[in-house]
């Protein structure tokens, strides 16, 4: 079979699967503000989420806003609208400012799949976040040491792409059901983000591409030394999981949940870094009175330096259900009305280039 009906084959079985789950946004709205702008320079197009405490904050002198970036999957089953929405209850939770571009890379038909070339569309998804992340720190009280890079499913090509491209500006990468490919990454450059933290989760039911290429992914980055936090989702398809990305990076800048977490309540709480996992506390699992305790079953992370690999349980709140849940380490392997037109950026007294009402 020649590689063009292959690829042919492999996108109709995609579309097969996505037609079926995993599109629909299920995580609740959050209460800040959406919003659709454009930056001025190149035109480049994004979902901003602004969290309701950034809205109602006077804004003391010294506070930055930690910022989460996330890439779409394929359209037309993903958006960005649909990532930033899936990301506002997160938002919220923790008081993460949320960017989610409209990417050109993370098409169905008229681009690459899977992308293994530094083709014009990836490029120009690389101008477009540089751009925008200028913009987001000239208007926002955003805090450029604290970025975290996220994505779900082809959105994993363009997310550890930018964090291999650009680690300067990024301080943590935790992609979800992505796909990855070693041939567009720089190895040279891995000594300039070794010391930053890597998360890859996948589902036990995800799509055999994304499985397959969330493990080359794993080996990818323990190759070059890397320590990576991994793990296997069990009984979930392809399936969107923004609690995983966010609780992460909140170990990562120290953000403090106000709230605890609802979703995968029966699968997954909170998630450490085993490098870090000396500074979980149960206080700090559940900040508002639910006593957390250790799971019956656990949850297991797995952290892999070089070639040694480690895993731990860590705290968890009560479950919500009776279900089985646990989390396998594996290191080897539209828009609503109540969103305004006009974000407020409160101190700094700007908005962005162009701002619209969401498409």
């Amino acid at each position: 079979m020649n590689h063009a009906c292959y690829r042919i084959l492999r996108v109709l079985g995609l579309i097969a699967g996505l037609a079926c789950c995993g599109c629909v946004v299920s995580q609740p709205g959050g209460k800040g503000n959406l919003t659709y702008c454009t930056e001025s320079s190149t035109g480049g197009g994004y979902y901003l989420y602004v969290p309701e405490d950034y809205l109602q904050s006077t804004h003391p002198s010294g506070r930055k806003w930690p910022v989460v970036v996330t890439y779409h999957g394929m359209r037309p089953w993903d958006s960005a609208g649909a990532q930033a929405r899936e990301w506002e209850q997160e938002a919220d939770r923790y008081g993460y400012i949320v960017v989610a571009p409209d990417t050109r890379s993370c098409e169905m038909i008229f681009q690459e799949f899977p992308i293994q070339t530094l083709n014009p569309s990836l490029l120009a998804d690389e101008r477009d976040s540089m751009a925008i992340l200028d913009e987001l720190f000239r208007t926002y009280e955003a805090d450029p040491q604290h970025v975290l890079l996220t994505s779900w499913s082809m959105g994993g090509y363009l997310a550890h792409f930018m964090m291999n491209r650009h680690p300067e500006r990024f301080s943590c990468l935790a992609v979800k059901q992505s796909n990855f490919s070693s041939a567009i990454l720089d190895p040279a450059r891995t000594s300039e983000y070794r010391h930053r933290k890597i998360c890859i989760f996948y589902t036990q039911n995800d799509f055999d591409v994304c499985r397959r290429e969330s493990s080359e992914g794993i080996a990818w980055y323990t190759q070059y030394g890397f320590d990576v936090t991994t793990g296997i989702i069990d009984g979930m398809g392809h399936e969107r999981t923004p609690e995983i990305a966010a609780a992460f990076f909140a170990m990562s800048c120290g953000a403090e949940p106000k709230t605890a977490p609802t979703q995968l309540a029966s699968r997954i709480k909170i998630l450490s870094n085993p490098a870090v996992a000396g500074a979980m506390s149960p206080s700090s699992v559940s900040p508002h009175g639910l006593d957390a305790v250790p799971s019956s079953s656990g949850t297991k992370v797995a952290s892999s330096a070089g070639s040694a690999s480690r895993e731990e349980t860590i705290y968890t709140t009560p479950r919500t259900s009776d279900q089985p849940s646990k989390v396998l380490a594996d290191a080897s392997n539209s828009p609503r009305g109540k969103q305004s037109a006009s974000p407020s950026p409160a101190s700094k007294g700007k908005v962005p280039s162009k701002v619209q009402t969401p498409p």
